[in-house]
């Protein structure tokens, strides 16, 4: 495997384990209906979560789409 195959191979794992992150993070704010109550720091920690996951996205499809 070259360098830039094992690049390539983390920011694809990364950018998958941020979206699990993100779907944990989603569980438990809510399920099918929404939460009786939005708490301030459940919708940042939600928005954060999401903001990292794209990040790791776009990472990963900069580097894979050379």
């Amino acid at each position: 495997m070259t360098d830039d195959e094992r690049k390539l191979d983390k920011h694809y794992r990364d950018w998958r384990a941020a979206e699990a992150r993100y779907a944990e993070v989603l569980a438990a704010f809510g399920g099918d209906r929404p939460p009786a109550k939005v708490r301030k720091q459940s919708a940042l920690d939600l928005a954060k979560a999401r903001n990292t996951a794209d990040a790791a996205r776009d990472k990963y499809f900069k580097r894979a789409l050379k």
